[in-house]
């Protein structure tokens, strides 16, 4: 892909659309149109960590919601060992909801700035 956008050129990159679908692929594109490929491995991983947070800031703030709608939810995984199911859903939410929960929370977004 890298050497696809290098052939595009920075004309070419901006009048024939994006070739590039993945955040991977926009992140090396935007390396090498700012004459920064030296930096993308750099680049990748602040894109990977930025992704990751996002996800998990999203499943900290509505865990309660993904608990009753019976989706899945990291935090709730982190502040409890049982599994996500109706039957359990009681006990992961007085875990998940309690003081220690505060605390699983920011362990679990502390992971991102790691």
């Amino acid at each position: 892909m890298v050497d696809a956008i290098r052939r595009l050129g920075r004309r070419g990159a901006a009048s024939s659309g994006p070739p590039w679908r993945t955040p991977e692929e926009r992140a090396a594109a935007a390396c090498l149109l700012a004459h920064q490929g030296g930096r993308l491995a750099q680049f990748e991983t602040a894109l990977d960590r930025l992704l990751a947070g996002a996800v998990l800031l999203d499943h900290a703030v509505d865990w309660s919601d993904d608990l009753e709608g019976g989706h899945f939810n990291a935090f709730v995984a982190y502040c409890s060992s049982l599994p996500q199911s109706p039957l359990h859903r009681a006990a992961n939410r007085r875990r998940a909801g309690r003081t220690g929960g505060r605390q699983c929370r920011a362990a679990l977004l502390s992971l991102v700035t790691a």
